[in-house]
């Protein structure tokens, strides 16, 4: 992997928008420095080629990546059967429609009792809209015009909303029907009265989901929040997310890869094939030696002998002596933060606070 293609891991597998600061630190945790012109060169040429997105002043976040699939609304029978009903009668109009619980069943692992079809049009067409879905379908199954008509009846197990579509929203447009982006669908979670029955914690683990496994405009999604006075909530949960340990994409075809041994030269002062060897026992050794001094091959032999990553960070937050530098290229791989890890929280040793010039410029502090 060239000194190109780790800048751009480095930013597929921040999990949100980075600077160039925490790039370098990256580079230099994998030791490889890198000048500050060279990187801003890297960083141009790959937002030239759309493998970057500038979001914000002086920070970067991959377009495509690990995760990083593009969020497709697509089309279901109920969505395509409303159309038609809405095409013969409005033959000039555009719809916004989409199957809330077969959009959401893609962000979160729960249940979605209600199946409710959202229909959006413009203003001063909702009114004409919801009379005409009523003469064909019953005004049992029709909830509208307005949120405010949803407070008033209980939305049922199978519903049709009819609200006004929001000029500037992130949608796309077929033929008269608009599906809409996934930067539309997290902010109405926040401000339509349908999605009330989903908790304060769903809505939170369906924006997390949905920055992890697809790409989402930030922009689009700050801009679109604005427009529906929901900015506030929006940046607080975003904020919420950019405080979570960001884990690189490096060794994660752990499982996939051939068989790999803990080598002999990493435990040098031990038999490795001696019957009192307990690997239980000695991996907090094993993984402090493969931060300090491994490679790929010894990455892949702890992962695979202690299952993965998730088991492996466990093991790296109790290791009690690192340097800082293996330690935040661990944290970095892991997904570790820097609160969790030991070696960076060790309290201050007596010696050291009773002489204060010494520990001021013993660089302890800093770690």
């Amino acid at each position: 992997m060239d000194k190109k293609e780790q800048i751009y891991d480095i930013v597929a597998g921040a999990g949100g928008p980075i600077d160039k600061k925490e790039i370098a630190a990256g580079m230099e945790a994998r030791g490889t420095a890198v000048s500050g012109q060279y990187l801003s060169l890297v960083l141009h040429e790959l937002l030239e080629d759309s493998s970057l997105e500038r979001v914000g002043r002086g920070r970067y976040r991959a377009v495509t990546g690990i995760p990083g699939e593009i969020f497709d609304t697509g089309h279901d029978q109920a969505a395509d059967y409303l159309y038609g009903i809405l095409r013969k009668g409005f033959p000039a109009k555009s719809f916004c429609i989409w199957n809330s619980r077969a959009v959401l069943s893609r962000l979160i692992d729960v249940i979605i009792p209600e199946k409710t079809m959202i229909i959006e049009c413009s203003r001063e067409s909702v009114d004409a809209v919801w009379m005409h879905l009523i003469a064909k379908m019953g005004p049992e199954v029709v909830r509208g015009p307005a949120d405010k008509i949803l407070q008033q009846t209980a939305v049922s197990k199978e519903s049709i909303v009819i609200s006004p579509f929001i000029s500037g929203s992130p949608a796309d447009e077929s033929g008269g029907l608009v599906l809409p982006r996934l930067e539309k669908i997290l902010v109405d979670l926040l401000c339509c009265s349908a999605f009330d029955y989903l908790t304060p914690e769903n809505v939170r683990l369906i924006w997390r989901n949905a920055f992890s496994d697809f790409i989402v405009n930030e922009s689009a999604l700050m801009r679109y929040a604005a427009r529906r006075s929901r900015e506030a909530q929006a940046r607080e949960i975003l904020d919420g997310l950019q405080t979570r340990p960001k884990r690189l994409s490096l060794f994660n075809d752990w499982l996939s890869q051939p068989h790999y041994d803990i080598p002999r030269w990493l435990l040098w002062d031990y038999d490795v094939n001696a019957s009192y060897i307990n690997w239980d026992n000695m991996k907090t050794l094993i993984a402090e030696r493969v931060l300090k001094m491994g490679g790929d091959a010894e990455w892949y032999a702890l992962l695979q002998r202690y299952g993965g990553k998730d088991n492996a960070a466990e093991i790296v937050k109790t290791i009690k002596v690192l340097d800082p530098s293996p330690a935040v290229f661990g944290m970095q791989v892991l997904g570790i933060g820097k609160q969790d890890m030991l070696c960076l929280n060790r309290p201050v040793p007596e010696w050291r606070k009773d002489n204060e010039d010494i520990y001021r410029n013993s660089g302890f502090q800093n770690l």
